[in-house]
């Protein structure tokens, strides 16, 4: 009981930091601070936004949508913790919400991929690439297979309250 607690309360902290982080972009864009840094490209003014190239603004765009996902698979994850606290799994709302997140997480990592091909073919153009070794592959790998987790724990549940509806009907 102590983990399902646990589980839910750290879903229910990273669903409000994400809600803030996004509220912080939003904050950010609409009233000019341009003090950041994303994929390696550091502006401190409005003339170092302008003359980037339009490959970057794509990966900023397919990045802002990739949070999106993330925060609306995160907020189907959110909807069914709350049934983990009675151990209540076997319900439609529990399965349909698993599978949901499961398809956005697997989406999520497939739009983040993309945003950093984005952003390596923009390095790539201006002539700043640099090959190292980070987190920017583990990132969209464990998004996948999180996701794909999620899909394989719905349908698992699916099977078995298809199972149990079976043998409650031959009892």
């Amino acid at each position: 009981m102590k983990t399902n607690l646990l589980l839910k309360n750290l879903i229910d902290v990273l669903f409000i930091l994400m809600i803030a982080g996004i509220i912080g972009f939003l904050f950010i864009l609409a009233f000019g601070v341009f003090n950041t840094s994303v994929g390696n490209v550091t502006a401190n003014s409005y003339e170092d936004f302008t003359d980037l190239p339009l490959q970057y603004w794509i990966a900023v765009a397919v990045s802002f949508l990739t949070y999106l996902l993330m925060l609306i698979a995160l907020y189907y994850l959110k909807k069914s913790a709350r049934y983990f606290l009675d151990n209540d799994l076997l319900k439609e709302q529990v399965i349909s919400n698993l599978s949901k997140s499961g398809v956005l997480l697997i989406i999520t990592a497939i739009s983040t991929t993309i945003s950093y091909v984005l952003i390596w073919l923009t390095e790539l153009s201006v002539g700043t690439l640099s090959l190292n070794y980070g987190d920017n592959l583990f990132v969209p790998l464990f998004l996948g297979i999180v996701g794909l987790f999620f899909k394989l724990i719905s349908n698992t549940l699916a099977n078995a309250k298809l199972l149990k509806e079976e043998h409650d009907l031959t009892i």
